[in-house]
């Protein structure tokens, strides 16, 4: 019986498992951000004069193409700067031409990608080789597939240009003043809640930003920290992780004399270049860039580097 069995079990079995194999290679295969990144840095880091780093509010705030250097942008949906640094290091080696690092203002730890994000893990792991335990880490077809699939059908996996700009995440809606009043309101009291909290695990992102600036010194590659601008109106607001962040940049910029800070988070913006209260769409994320530059431009002509 037990032999009779297991002749129709093993087929069934190694046909599962054909069948996974299969469909993992498919789904790694299939286009998305990190993959392009990925191949990006393997053809052409060489080339890259002006690096991107940062979570969603830098991918959806600074456009690369914009600046007057060749530049590429790595950063991408909530992306815990543990990442960024990962990535950094694995080719910074090969980047001779970089010149620029624009460093983001908003410092992502890996246990704040939150529930919502948690499926972007895998990906650092399987593209950029990231050490992960966990099979949900390892494999596309682990952890949440159905989210995975869901993705890959309405195109967001794959969201971003050529510079790595992402772009293609994007839809042209235009909001009442109304509704945006509701949305600022939404996301003060949302920031409320975390005012009076220390940043969780404030230390991990520190470590790899300190890390970073100091190989870009020793590499004369100069780094600009940047604030991108929100769209709170009467709803300003300063978390305690912001004032932490701020003291942070004083102080590296008193020892770093390669780094400079631009906080664009006071800057006036109409409505029509937001994609909502805290992330620039296509129309922002190319004025802002274009202001970026002019910054690099005049520092480099006044000679205050």
């Amino acid at each position: 019986m037990k032999k009779f069995l297991l002749n129709i079990l093993l087929p069934v079995i190694i046909a599962i498992c054909i069948f996974l194999i299969s469909f993992e290679i498919y789904l790694r295969q299939l286009p998305n951000d990190w993959k392009y990144k990925r191949e990006y840095l393997d053809s052409n880091a060489n080339k890259i004069q002006l690096l991107v780093m940062g979570p969603s509010t830098i991918s959806m705030g600074i456009k690369p193409s914009c600046f007057d250097l060749n530049g590429f942008s790595i950063a991408g949906p909530a992306q815990a700067f543990i990442f960024d640094s990962w990535i950094f290091d694995k080719y910074i080696d090969k980047m001779d031409s970089l010149q620029y690092v624009i460093l983001p203002f908003q410092l992502i730890t890996k246990s704040g990608m939150n529930q919502d994000h948690s499926f972007f893990l895998k990906n650092y792991s399987i593209y950029f080789a990231y050490p992960m335990q966990g099979i949900e880490y390892n494999y596309k077809i682990g952890g949440n597939l159905f989210n995975t699939m869901q993705r890959i059908r309405n195109g967001s996996e794959f969201s971003i240009d050529t510079d790595g700009y992402q772009s293609r995440y994007f839809k042209d809606i235009k909001l009442s003043e109304s509704q945006w009043k509701e949305l600022r309101k939404k996301a003060f009291n949302n920031y409320q809640k975390a005012k009076n909290d220390t940043l969780k695990d404030f230390n991990e992102p520190v470590y790899h930003y300190n890390k970073v600036i100091n190989q870009c010194s020793k590499r004369n590659v100069h780094c600009v920290i940047v604030r991108t601008p929100m769209n709170m109106g009467q709803y300003a607001y300063t978390t305690k992780g912001d004032s932490l962040t701020y003291c942070l940049i004083d102080s590296i910029m008193h020892i770093n004399k390669n780094v400079k800070f631009v906080d664009f988070s006071v800057l006036q913006l109409d409505n029509d270049k937001f994609f909502d209260v805290q992330h620039l769409n296509p129309r922002g994320a190319k004025k802002l860039t274009l202001m970026l530059n002019d910054s690099i431009r005049k520092w480099e002509e006044n000679g205050s580097w």
